[in-house]
């Protein structure tokens, strides 16, 4: 019979799949079927609030005890109440083994503050690090306070880092990043991508290294723009004190947004940054 057909005739199965029959003179026939090898499950949003974006972007750790997601739309909390600006959350969720279709359970969740009086979006990037001590999350809407705190320049940009915690178990909120005074600008979009390579194989939070890049696409009339960072862990556990800006890389022409998304190798010696223009195909530039 056809394979429809014989869909059809099957009552006994009713497993769905490509089967193959081999004739076997000696005894009974032999069935070969192609199953699906995976398991599917739904993960909704802790939150029920309309149009927070939940799973937006997602990373999770290399034994699968440990997935992360964001919700930049999510409104969050203010001292007024509910924001009517998309601030932003992040969520972590674990799980105690790491077999297929077991459930994730929330562990903690993190919400944008630093930008409500207008749209921050924080996780509207997000990203781990090779060795999966920080998860990075950018927030290139958000609305940054000037050094006096006189006055908001509108989607300059930040990211948040959360560092993983042997004692907790889990990632705890550990630093916040902003653009040099000197470049926050309106539009600069400062977190739209980053990338953490941890150099050192097995590393830990406390193991040099470590190098971090954030891009602004919005940099000079979108010319684009990505800044470096090194890591040193400091005895008391500073967290600014941490990571220290070197030097900086910037594209080559205005509206061509280099910085768009970026990739890195785990030992941080081969960089390939995108840009993009709506005039052409764009281009991916190796370091």
């Amino acid at each position: 019979l056809p394979y429809n057909e014989y869909r059809l005739e099957d009552t006994v199965n009713q497993i769905p799949g490509d089967k193959i029959f081999v004739d076997n003179p000696d005894s009974k026939w032999k069935i070969y079927e192609k199953t699906d090898p995976y398991i599917y499950k739904r993960l909704q949003s802790p939150d029920v609030d309309y149009n927070q974006e939940f799973g937006y972007k997602s990373v999770c750790t290399a034994d699968g005890k440990f997935l992360i997601v964001s919700a930049p739309g999510d409104r969050g909390d203010t001292e007024a109440g509910i924001s009517p600006y998309s601030q932003g959350t992040i969520y972590f969720f674990t799980r105690e083994e790491n077999d297929p279709g077991s459930s994730f359970n929330l562990v903690r969740s993190f919400t944008m503050s630093d930008s409500d009086v207008g749209t921050g979006r924080l996780g509207e990037s997000l990203s781990i690090s090779t060795d999966e001590n920080f998860v990075t999350a950018g927030a290139p809407y958000a609305n940054i306070l000037s050094a006096d705190g006189s006055s908001r320049t509108n989607n300059a940009g930040t990211v948040h880092m959360y560092a993983w915690s042997t004692a907790l178990r889990s990632y705890e909120d550990f630093t916040t990043f902003t653009a040099p005074e000197g470049d926050i600008t309106q539009g600069l979009n400062y977190g739209w991508d980053h990338v953490i390579a941890e150099a050192t194989a097995n590393s830990t939070k406390e193991t040099t290294q470590k190098y971090l890049l954030i891009s602004a696409p919005g940099y000079d009339d979108d010319t684009g723009k990505i800044y470096f960072y090194t890591y040193t862990p400091v005895s008391d556990d500073s967290t600014v004190a941490a990571w220290t800006q070197g030097t900086a890389i910037t594209g080559g022409e205005p509206g061509k947004r280099f910085g768009h998304r970026m990739a890195i190798n785990d030992n941080g010696d081969i960089l390939a940054v995108s840009s993009i223009s709506l005039g052409d195909g764009g281009k991916v530039e190796i370091f």
